[in-house]
């Protein structure tokens, strides 16, 4: 099983290769079963808050208009 990970560097990073480095974020890319089989009950234990709000947001008005 091969990791993947993209590296995520500021805009503007300093010319100072060791700064630079120090600066730059590793994430590691993948799919979670879990939050796609408990979408809404994942954004809670993973606190996104702002998220699960918006996806709450897009649940009532897409029934709302499908109830139209």
């Amino acid at each position: 099983m091969v990791k993947v990970f993209t590296v995520h560097e500021p805009p503007q990073p300093t010319a100072d290769r060791v700064e630079r480095g120090e600066q730059m974020a590793f994430v590691r890319d993948g799919f979670s079963w879990s939050a796609a089989l408990f979408g809404p009950l994942w954004m809670l234990a993973n606190g996104l808050w702002l998220v699960l709000l918006g996806y709450l947001l897009i649940v009532v008005v897409g029934s709302v208009l499908v109830s139209l």
